[in-house]
């Protein structure tokens, strides 16, 4: 039977469209994905563009003094906040005086050291919090630095010493743990200096180990988030947002480190060095006037408890100050409360001093260097 003509001419059409669609593009032959690709390829140089220019805001902010605006500090996820790298920021005291910050690329209150020790060095690291920083102080002040100095006096003909500064306003042994895991090995230290008495018995909504993601995962993805400055700035603005006009509404509940996690972190830091044929120093902070709670000196005896069964060492910096015939307030910073006028646990220079001979005259001692 003859093929109807009007069949015939239709598939001949229909070749030539199916002929036109497999020449046409393939975003042209998927619309909605490539809808989807020109907004993600949007997205990607928005976020770029933002990045540079937080970035070049954020170079250039390094310097400005507190008072003024300057930030000192930077988010992270697994120790939530970190001293900023490469600052030189002036930090303006309430009651008169300033003190100038200065870290490393590593964030660290110290001149840039490399993570390689060498064949005759000897590395101290010291953890803790703004009295290990050294808060109200120049760098040259800090019972770091000032240790280095005598030891460096009396050990620089044959051993290459360094004193590497960890500390940061406000952390606990839970923050000091982590950062000693995640960079402090690195330096391969020989002596541990830890002085954390105060902020880990403090109140918050939660422990210091539950605002850590559980999920390692989830943690290395915000870990790589975190690296974006442009990222932290939108993150900031939401909790900015979020925040206004708004009550906490949370309730103190917590310790930020219990005494059990607390004894845990001390106990790891005398396994880790013992492993690398090294020691622990723990300090128990001095201070000007008594502990306003007594569940302050639970920590301190489980340094002194930590110290006396893992071999390693401890000194009471209190007895130090009291012993050393000063004034103790001449070995305090003013207070920033009005109420108050000498600070209860930060020292000031001669305070610092003191701590650093203390710490030399246990090495020497001990012949810990060696």
């Amino acid at each position: 039977m003859p093929e109807n003509k009007g069949n015939k001419e239709s598939r001949i059409i229909d070749k030539k469209a199916l002929k036109e669609e497999e020449q046409k593009s393939f975003f042209k032959r998927h619309p909605i994905l490539t809808a989807f690709l020109k907004a993600l390829a949007f997205l990607v140089v928005l976020f770029v563009i933002g990045e540079v220019m937080v970035r070049h805001m954020e170079v250039k902010s390094r310097a400005v003094p507190k008072h003024e605006g300057g930030i000192e500090f930077r988010p992270d996820p697994e120790i939530f906040w970190k001293l900023r790298t490469h600052l030189k920021m002036l930090i303006k005291m309430p009651k008169g005086g300033e003190f100038l910050v200065e870290t490393n690329s590593k964030g660290i209150r110290n001149p840039e050291i490399p993570l390689k020790k060498p064949s005759n060095g000897y590395r101290i690291e010291c953890y803790g919090d703004s009295i290990t920083y050294g808060h109200g102080v120049d760098s040259e002040d800090t019972y770091e630095m000032q240790t280095q100095k005598i030891l460096r006096e009396k050990y620089g003909d044959k051993k290459n010493i360094d004193v590497i500064n960890f500390g940061c306003p406000g952390y606990t042994a839970h923050q000091g743990w982590r950062l000693f895991k995640r960079i402090g090995v690195k330096y391969e230290p020989d002596l541990c200096i830890i002085g954390f008495n105060y902020a880990d018995p403090s109140a918050e909504e939660m422990k210091d180990s539950e605002r850590v993601p559980g999920n390692p995962y989830i943690l290395t993805m915000m870990k790589f988030f975190y690296q974006s400055d442009f990222y932290l700035l939108l993150r900031q603005q939401k909790i900015t947002i979020d925040r206004q006009g708004k009550m906490p509404d949370y309730y103190l509940k917590a310790v930020r480190v219990s005494e059990e996690e607390y004894r845990k972190y001390m106990e790891g830091w005398a396994a880790q060095m013992k492993k690398r044929n090294g020691h622990v120093i723990y300090l128990s902070l001095a201070m000007s006037s008594p502990d306003p709670f007594e569940y302050y000196a639970n920590y301190r005896k489980i340094c002194k408890d930590v110290a006396k069964k893992t071999g390693n060492y401890y000194i009471d910096m209190n007895t130090v100050f009291q012993q050393s015939g000063e004034d103790l307030n001449s070995l305090f910073l003013l207070s920033v409360a009005e109420n108050e006028n000498i600070d209860r646990i930060h020292p000031n220079e001669a305070g610092f001093e003191l701590m650093a001979k203390a710490i030399a005259e246990l090495i020497e001692k001990e012949n810990l260097i060696k």
